[in-house]
């Protein structure tokens, strides 16, 4: 007879710790998972080229933009999940920030 394992659903849920930044300024990001994870490859810029990999990497914009990074997430279990970040990031010019900051 056949055997089939069922294997427990997983839910990860990738954050960034500002979803305003500069370019040239570092932003860090997480992944939380409801099972364990074995690896997670990182794309913040939409181009298709894995730019980090890890469970809490920190990427650099060049450029202003919004961005929304996405993220392969494989699992100790064997899934793989590919998620997005919940929000985009929005990257200004730096002068834009500072000039923006001196307003309020």
């Amino acid at each position: 007879p056949n055997q089939v394992q069922v294997i427990e659903p997983t839910l990860a849920v990738a954050t960034a710790d500002d979803y305003s930044a500069c370019n040239n300024e570092a932003v860090s990001f997480s992944i939380t998972s409801s099972t364990a994870i074995s690896s997670a490859q990182w794309d913040f810029d939409s181009n298709g080229t894995v730019d980090a990999t890890g469970i809490s990497p920190t990427y650099t914009f060049a450029t202003a933009g919004v961005f929304i990074p996405s993220i392969i997430v494989s699992h100790e279990n064997g899934c793989v999940q590919e998620i997005q970040l919940s929000n985009p990031v929005t990257v200004n010019n730096s002068t834009h920030r500072q000039y923006h900051r001196k307003q309020h």
